[in-house]
């Protein structure tokens, strides 16, 4: 056993390991997956200036540099010599780290295409120790490290304070369907895992956003597993458990019904120029979405083009209808930060991934291609994250973008290597 631990970080230079690796990083935290991204940023430079990366790889996907441009552009432009511009200015700054970022990780890949295997052993290690310590927690409302389930309607797990499980659990278990076509897994026992195992701790961890888009990525499951006898008994047990829950069990009807249903019945009042106001008897999502999607919709008619600046919304939103650190929406958080030009690099990117999806989705369902099942998984998976109706995080927010970056460029190379 040792000699087959020691061989394995033998056969892998150290900027591979920290990519297999990565995902566990990932759940540690902010703090070491983001210097994570320092490193491998620090190690493409230095491939760059040896001339390792012989492939132009940095040109391949030039879109995303010039995405970074127009934000570090937008930022710049809004300067104001005091010292909030200059934090503002040396964080966008700093953004360009996660390009160089998704680009080395897709030459590291395409160098070595085991790692995907790898990393697929590392994620389902990762879900099997967060489904254990999160149902230990649900059901004897303390987990593993001792964190106690304060919040009746929602679970923590691992991340005792925030609130993110349902979140994290969504995006890992996209990187595990995908990536398990490396594994000598039958593909069956892999969806069973995450249905039978993962969706119902997605739905206990009382995250909204997660728990629908996961809801709607089962729905685009069917399209490939209408023959498959294991997604309909899948299928029965969670909408038994799931459904039980929402109609007997009075917090979880709470949380994911009557919270809802009586948000979007609250009247919003909504101040415009001139002292003016207009009043709303409806909410989209909740009275604070509304406030805050108002603020950003104000801030975008202010600057147009360019918007306020890369993490601006913090300092400018105090001056509209409601404050916060992001308006909880990436497209309207573009449109507020960024302007017309980095929310149409946002939203083209989404369009992209749109139009992939139906592309995998017609070659299975009419050309009858066989073994796309994993890519039409991420695909779909990553389309579901940059969706544009749904709440979301802060989208400059360094861990966010850890997690983003790292499925972007997952899926970066899955395009390349199925269109080349």
């Amino acid at each position: 056993m040792k000699l087959n631990v020691f061989k394995f970080f033998n056969t892998f230079k150290f900027e591979e390991l920290l990519l297999i690796f990565f995902p566990l990083l990932i759940i540690s935290g902010p703090f070491f997956s983001d210097l994570s991204v320092v490193f491998f940023a620090i190690f493409c430079l230095f491939y760059i200036i040896k001339k390792k990366i012989k492939n132009l790889v940095l040109f391949n996907y030039k879109f995303i540099f010039i995405f970074w441009f127009f934000c570090f552009f937008s930022t710049i432009i809004n300067y104001s010599f005091d010292s909030i511009s200059l934090k503002l200015t040396l964080k966008s700054i700093a953004l360009l780290r996660f390009y160089l970022f998704i680009c080395f990780i897709i030459f590291l890949i395409e160098c070595n295409k085991s790692i995907l295997k790898h990393i697929f052993n590392i994620v389902f290690f990762i879900l099997i120790f967060l489904s254990v310590d999160s149902y230990l927690q649900l059901i004897f409302k303390f987990n593993l490290f001792g964190y106690e389930k304060v919040d009746p309607k929602r679970l923590s797990g691992i991340f005792n304070d925030e609130y993110i499980l349902g979140s994290i659990l969504f995006k890992i278990s996209i990187l595990m369907l995908y990536t398990s076509k490396f594994s000598k897994i039958n593909e069956n026992y892999i969806l069973l895992f995450f249905l039978i195992i993962i969706e119902p701790l997605i739905f206990f961890s009382g995250q909204r956003g997660p728990f629908l888009i996961s809801v709607i990525l089962i729905m685009g499951m069917f399209f490939i597993n209408y023959k498959n006898k294991y997604f309909y008994i899948s299928l029965i047990y969670l909408i038994l458990l799931i459904g039980g829950n929402l109609i007997f069990n009075k917090k979880y009807n709470e949380r994911f019904i009557f919270d809802i249903k009586e948000n979007l019945k609250y009247d919003n009042v909504i101040d415009l120029k001139n002292n003016e106001q207009k009043k709303l008897n409806y909410s989209i999502l909740t009275p604070s979405h509304t406030q805050l999607y108002a603020s950003s919709l104000q801030m975008f008619y202010e600057k147009k083009l360019f918007g306020h600046g890369a993490n601006s919304f913090r300092h400018k939103c105090k001056d509209y209808n409601k404050c916060s650190t992001h308006p909880h929406n990436f497209y309207l958080q573009m449109l507020a930060e960024g302007g017309l030009i980095c929310f149409l690099f946002l939203f083209g990117f989404f369009c992209y991934i749109l139009i992939d999806y139906l592309k995998c989705l017609n070659s299975i369902l009419i050309r009858k291609k066989k073994n796309l099942s994993a890519s039409y998984y991420l695909i779909l998976g990553i389309l579901l994250i940059f969706f544009p109706l749904q709440p979301n995080g802060n989208f400059f927010n360094n861990y966010m973008l850890v997690q983003i970056s790292f499925l972007v460029a997952i899926y970066l190379h899955e395009r390349k290597e199925t269109t080349s």
